[in-house]
């Protein structure tokens, strides 16, 4: 399976707080932050860096500044200066005012995907899988990409899941049925 995370936002909300559109920059981006949270949203913005998932959260926010997770000669490379920049900007101008619930560190994508469901989180990174559930949950929603630091679309993350069976270990026709109902 592979997905594009995309920023989701909850149009309704959006309505109520006078935020026309998804956010572009992330200037624009805590300015919505902050208009839901003027009118009372619990979490203006659900920042997954809790157990499940914290790698993609960070991930989008490193890409949409420029930095991520390796150099160019693709070695692992975490202190650059893209990247504590964006760290930087996401505790000081998003985080410290609030704009991210209260405790991002133990957010996590179920969690997160619930709240926004039950329209107690603005906007979030989600997978294109919430579309269903938000659908079903008759969420009025919207998504965009995420916005890079300065404006426009910052690149996308992108996710690939494997789910393999083996041959050995004499399950081969469970295996085969497991995989035929998926």
């Amino acid at each position: 399976m592979a997905s594009t995370p995309r920023l989701f936002y909850n149009k309704e909300l959006f309505r109520r707080a006078r935020v026309s559109g998804a956010p572009r920059s992330w200037d624009q981006l805590r300015a919505a932050a902050r208009a839901l949270k003027a009118i009372g949203v619990k979490t203006p913005y659900g920042l997954q860096f809790g157990p499940e998932a914290a790698d993609d959260e960070a991930l989008s926010w490193l890409l949409a500044a420029g930095g991520g997770y390796t150099g160019e000669l693709a070695e692992y490379d975490f202190a650059t200066s893209a990247n504590t920049e964006a760290l930087t900007w996401l505790r000081d101008e998003f985080v410290a005012e609030g704009l991210a619930g209260a405790d991002p560190a133990k957010l996590n994508r179920t969690d997160a995907y619930a709240q926004f469901l039950r329209g107690e989180i603005g906007m979030l990174i989600a997978h294109p899988l919430l579309m269903g559930a938000a659908d079903q949950a008759e969420v009025p929603y919207a998504h965009a990409a995420f916005p890079r630091k300065d404006g426009g679309a910052a690149p996308p993350l992108g996710l690939s899941d494997w789910l393999m069976a083996f041959r050995r270990g004499g399950h081969r026709k469970e295996c085969g049925a497991f995989l035929s109902f998926l």
